[in-house]
């Protein structure tokens, strides 16, 4: 039922819509020469946009409080409000109000993310113009619009608060890293004691993982980890009902590290599993080798690591060099309270991050509702119905 005072529409009747145009990459720098120049979403990360690029020579260019939407390429349907004039290339399209309100329009096309997604189609994935203006919504009055688009402004701004606490409570669990993992900062039980050096390939042994034929997949078995499944890029599975031997399986609790293309340590959380190539199961010397230590040493050392290839990237690692890298080690007493006080920061930033993804949820739920009027801002409904 649409609500009294209620039109329904399409984004057309109120916006006038710009497609960005495509600049030779002669034609753009990164030297700060001429205006700011927009290529896609990599240029704008958590609703901020990030400059990497200008140009002499702009083309198309959008306005402070333009919506600025991605039509071409991965990340097709992501969003951003223009916070000046940028020139835009032709990935995106620049919506711009002008019988609507911008914030109100802004999340209508918010909560169309997922349609443009869906309604991208072939091998570079993109929408049309009449994809856009063809975007459905009911039109409330002006003046409830902007109630609208600022109870859910509240939203987005608790959603940013906890977003920057995360980074700051992950910058403090760097620093903490730093310090405890290098033995620059001691507790006052263990000071004056020493550390020892070792080989890794000395208190852990690293277990390759198997690469899979096609036809070697099947619909039910034991669960195949990929690189995917640990980096939060995909929950889905691959089954297998070979039989492997012991240590091709992983378990809750165990150590894995991902070593090509994607690099980290992960500590498996799920259910029996086989985990694929391009992943090592470790197992610490329970003598010398805290596990949980273990974790947080090879998370420094692979940040040490990428931050020594200068931005040139690092295919993969090899077992050897993880074999032969020296690290130093406290006592095992040490290393347990070293690995208990990170922990305490990981599972500070797990709390945030749950309540950030229940802050998403419950935004998407109240925007649905607001913006099909099954939710009245109570003020304005007493007026307009």
């Amino acid at each position: 039922m649409i609500p009294k005072k209620w039109e329904v529409g399409t984004i057309e009747k109120g916006v006038k819509l710009l497609s960005g145009q495509h600049i030779e990459s002669s034609f753009y720098n990164e030297d700060g020469l001429g205006v700011a120049y927009l290529t896609g979403p990599a240029d704008f990360y958590n609703k901020k946009i990030n400059v990497t690029k200008y140009t002499e020579h702009p083309k198309v260019m959008c306005q402070k409080e333009d919506i600025l939407i991605t039509v071409k390429g991965s990340g097709t349907g992501k969003s951003v409000l223009a916070d000046g004039k940028y020139c835009i290339s032709r990935q995106l399209m620049a919506i711009r109000p002008k019988s609507m309100d911008v914030e109100f329009i802004y999340f209508v096309i918010q909560s169309n993310e997922e349609r443009y997604a869906t309604m991208s189609a072939g091998l570079i994935p993109g929408i049309t113009r009449e994809d856009v203006l063809k975007t459905p919504l009911l039109i409330p009055p002006l003046p409830e619009q902007r109630k609208i688009a600022e109870i859910l402004s509240t939203w987005d701004d608790a959603i940013e608060s906890l977003e920057q606490l995360i980074t700051a409570k992950r910058k403090l669990k760097q620093g903490l890293m730093q310090q405890l993992l290098t033995g620059k900062k001691r507790f006052k039980e263990f000071e004056g004691s020493e550390w020892k050096e070792y080989l890794q390939g000395k208190v852990a042994r690293f277990y390759n993982g198997r690469a899979y034929k096609l036809s070697e997949w099947e619909e039910t078995g034991t669960p195949v980890i990929r690189l995917q499944n640990l980096t939060g890029r995909g929950n889905d599975f691959y089954y297998s009902n070979l039989e492997l031997s012991e240590h091709q399986y992983v378990n809750y609790g165990d150590l894995l590290y991902m070593w090509s293309a994607t690099f980290g340590a992960h500590i498996w959380k799920g259910e029996k599993a086989i985990y694929h190539y391009h992943i090592w199961k470790i197992e610490c010397d329970s003598n010398l080798l805290n596990k949980r230590l273990f974790y947080y040493l090879l998370d420094f050392e692979t940040a040490q690591r990428m931050s020594k290839s200068n931005g040139m990237g690092i295919l993969h690692i090899t077992k050897a060099t993880m074999e032969s890298t020296k690290i130093k080690l406290p006592s095992l007493k040490e290393q347990e309270q070293i690995a208990s006080t990170l922990s305490v920061t990981d599972t500070e930033i797990s709390i945030l991050k749950t309540q950030l993804t229940a802050y998403k949820l419950q935004k998407r739920g109240l925007m649905q509702q607001l913006l099909t009027g099954k939710k009245r801002v109570k003020i304005l409904a007493e007026t307009t119905t």
